[in-house]
């Protein structure tokens, strides 16, 4: 068997066992979503890693987490609505501050 099949094997067996199998984690099923959250941070892994200013690499990391909560707070809820106010929460936080000052 060469290298190039035993690597296919294993990353095989990684996405059946860790993409295809569902588990729940407070009472969320981690089955496609996980996997789909994964394939969006790989893409977006490279932004805050490779960059020249720390504003930016700042912006990538909160962008990654906050992906994994919308998401967290998709899956939990059932719905758009919650992650959706989620998102625009900081804004209006920010709004309000502004506006008081």
């Amino acid at each position: 068997m060469s290298t190039l099949s035993k690597i296919g094997a294993v990353c095989e067996v990684g996405i059946v066992t860790f993409a295809l199998v569902p588990f729940v984690t407070l009472g969320v099923y981690w089955l496609f979503p996980l996997f789909e959250k994964w394939q969006t941070d790989v893409l977006g892994f490279p932004f805050p890693v490779f960059v020249t200013s720390e504003v930016t690499m700042a912006w990538g990391f909160w962008t990654i987490f906050s992906g994994l909560v919308f998401g967290f707070v998709r899956e939990k809820s059932g719905g758009i609505l919650a992650p959706a106010l989620l998102h625009g929460l900081p804004q209006a936080i920010a709004s309000v501050a502004l506006l008081a000052l």
